[in-house]
């Protein structure tokens, strides 16, 4: 199904994405995804304990950022950005965040996991001009001096959803107002739930 959807979205469709959204959607759960050059995907599952788990679960909460971007656009400069070193150098250095996460998450550590966020964000809007803006900017930054560890916006960039890690997000919805949603992990990917 991943492999259906990446074909019909790159190659049939022409967007300029990645593969990690399909493949999450399709297993479900945590895993470590390693795209490789000859186009196979390495699958490895991530297994939390249930106290981890709920911390996990805890400490993340979405907040809605609004703001309307077309993701193509920013996807498509981000692309043709990785044609300077400096930028390549920087998603390689994403890429190695995706190591010290998996690390951490084996260790059943979610306390790292706002600092890998934070880091991963200031990498990210590095890459294309429309990732952020300044009204994002300013608000995550809101975020972190209320006491959040990190986060990061989902998606291509310029609106939407900001992912925060924080110990108390009952504190930061009284105090940002903002529309919020709550999410889970799951379990089992995608589903055939109708057929004829």
């Amino acid at each position: 199904m991943a492999e259906e959807a990446c074909e019909i979205e790159i190659n049939i469709l022409g967007e300029p994405i990645g593969k990690q959204d399909q493949y999450s959607a399709a297993y479900g759960g945590i895993n470590y995804f390693k795209f490789n050059k000859d186009e196979t995907v390495d699958i490895s599952p991530i297994e939390l304990n249930v106290a981890t788990q709920k911390k996990l679960r805890d400490s993340l909460c979405l907040y809605y950022v609004s703001g309307e971007r077309r993701a193509g656009d920013i996807l498509c400069e981000q692309k043709n950005n990785m044609a300077n070193a400096e930028k390549l150098e920087t998603l390689k250095k994403m890429i190695f965040l995706t190591d010290k996460l998996r690390q951490a998450l084996i260790n059943q550590d979610v306390s790292s996991l706002g600092g890998i966020l934070h880091e991963g964000w200031l990498y990210k809007r590095e890459l294309a001009q429309g990732i952020s803006n300044s009204r994002i900017d300013a608000l995550y930054d809101k975020f972190i001096n209320a006491g959040a560890s990190g986060g990061k916006l989902l998606g291509a960039g310029g609106g939407g959803f900001l992912l925060i890690c924080s110990n108390n997000h009952n504190y930061l919805k009284e105090t940002f107002k903002i529309k919020t949603l709550s999410f889970a992990i799951d379990r089992g990917g995608t589903e055939i739930i109708f057929q004829e």
